[in-house]
C-alpha cells in the first residue's frame, strides 16, 4: 500500500513539472485586448469635436502603439523597420514611396477586391471560382458579426486606412515631407468621406476590406473595431467624421 501511494505521489509531482515544462514551452495565449489593450487612448485622447485625417488610420495607430494622431513617430525609424517597410511594399526612398502612396488613393486593392462585394451583394454567382465560392460563406458570417443590416459596406476603408498609415510611416522614415505626408492624409480624407457616413461604416469597410484581402477574418481587428466604437476617449467617438 505504501509503494502505491509514493508510486502515485511521484506521479503526479512528475506530472504538475511536465505542465509547468510545457506552459513555459507553449505559453497561454494572452487574448488582444490583454496583449494590445494599451494606454494609447487614454494618454492623449482625441480631441473633442476636432476631426483630424489621420484618425483614419487609428487601427494601425493601436496596433503600432503609437499616439492616436501622431503623423510624425521618429521611433519607428529603424533599419529593422525599414526592412520590413521594402520586403512588404517595396518601398525603400522618396520615389518609390510617393508610387506606393499613388496606387492606394487611384487604385489600391479596392480595385480588385470590390467585385466579391458586388458578388455578394447580388446574386450572380454562375462561373465564380471554388475559391471565391468558399469566401462568400465566410464574409455571409463577418457581415453577421459586425451587425451589418443590408448590404455589405463598399471596402475603399482598407485603402484609405492604409494611405494615412502608411503616409505617416514614410514620412517618419524621411522618405516623404510633411507637406507631401498632409496632402496623401488630405487624399484619403477626401475619399472616405465620400464613401462613408460616420466612423461606424468607415470601420465596417475597413474590416470587410482587410477581411477579403486576407481571406480571413480577423478577431484582433474585429476588437479593435468594438474598441474604438465604445471607448470615450476615442476619435472615434469623439470627433465627428469629417
Amino acid at each position: 500500500m505504501k509503494i502505491f501511494i509514493w508510486s502515485t505521489l511521484i506521479l503526479v509531482t512528475i506530472y504538475k513539472f511536465y505542465r509547468i515544462y510545457k506552459d513555459n514551452q507553449h505559453p497561454k495565449e494572452q487574448s488582444w485586448e490583454d496583449a494590445h489593450h494599451t494606454t494609447i487612448l487614454y494618454d492623449q485622447p482625441a480631441e473633442s469635436g476636432i476631426f483630424k485625417p489621420i484618425y483614419l488610420a487609428a487601427h494601425y495607430s493601436i496596433i503600432s502603439e503609437l499616439k492616436i494622431d501622431q503623423i510624425f513617430a521618429p521611433a519607428i525609424n529603424t533599419s529593422a523597420e525599414k526592412a520590413g517597410w521594402k520586403e512588404s511594399w517595396d518601398v525603400d526612398d522618396h520615389d518609390s514611396a510617393i508610387a506606393s502612396l499613388e496606387w492606394l488613393k487611384n487604385q489600391g486593392h479596392r480595385s480588385e477586391l470590390t467585385k466579391y462585394v458586388n458578388l455578394f451583394n447580388g446574386s450572380n454567382w454562375v462561373n465564380v471560382t471554388q475559391e471565391t465560392k468558399a469566401l462568400l460563406p465566410q464574409l455571409k458570417e463577418a457581415k453577421a458579426k459586425l451587425g451589418i443590416s443590408g448590404a455589405l459596406p463598399s471596402i475603399g476603408a482598407w485603402d484609405y486606412a492604409r494611405i494615412a498609415n502608411n503616409a505617416r510611416i514614410f514620412h517618419s522614415f524621411g522618405y516623404i515631407s510633411k507637406e507631401e505626408a498632409d496632402h496623401y492624409l488630405q487624399a484619403a480624407f477626401q475619399l472616405a468621406k465620400i464613401e462613408y457616413p460616420t466612423w461606424k461604416a468607415y470601420s465596417e469597410g475597413f474590416i470587410i476590406g482587410r477581411h477579403i484581402w486576407a481571406k480571413e477574418f480577423s478577431d484582433s481587428f474585429f476588437e479593435l473595431h468594438q474598441l474604438l466604437l465604445s471607448e470615450k476617449d476615442s476619435p472615434f467617438i469623439q470627433s465627428p467624421f469629417g
